[in-house]
């Protein structure tokens, strides 16, 4: 298996996001986990832009698909390829951030696109009134829940 379908296999394993493609809520899921993974500094190369549900890479997409077929053909073990104590310490400090908060009323796959939607927003330059903003306008489901996304991000060190 391709090195990088091995460590995007290990990562999400590591943050506790199952591999599955079968429906947008799945595909949506590992999208904004990997976003989230690499907005604490692991960086594997994807290239993110904001789309209908927040933040989206066509290449991730186009790389957990041939993941989920690798899977089907082969055992990948984590003592065959570990990942580095450096890693493994930022996922340690990141953890949190794929737990919804007890007030957050919906799904874990809105919590993760709620959080890398503010995440994203934010690090790419926008205020957090600005976020708040786009938050309200184009995903007016999720925006009472802004404050909450932003305490949690600011929690675990992924926005300032």
């Amino acid at each position: 298996m391709d090195r990088k379908l091995v460590a995007l296999k290990l990562l999400l394993e590591e943050v506790g996001i199952r591999i599955r493609t079968n429906n947008i809520v799945d595909r949506k899921t590992l999208q904004k986990a990997i976003c989230l993974i690499q907005a604490s500094g692991i960086d594997l190369g994807y290239e993110f832009n904001w789309y209908l549900k927040g933040p989206y890479s066509s290449a991730l997409s186009d790389d957990y698909y041939n993941l989920v077929r690798a899977i089907d053909k082969e055992k990948i073990r984590k003592s065959e390829y570990p990942l580095t104590e450096s890693v493994t310490k930022k996922i340690r400090e990141i953890q949190d951030i794929f737990k919804p908060e007890l007030q957050f009323k919906k799904g874990k796959s809105d919590w993760l696109e709620l959080v890398a939607s503010v995440c994203f927003l934010r690090n790419s330059g926008r205020t957090w009134i600005e976020v708040k903003e786009i938050i309200e306008n184009r995903k007016p489901h999720l925006s009472v829940y802004v404050d909450v996304a932003k305490r949690k991000l600011k929690k675990v060190g992924l926005v300032s």
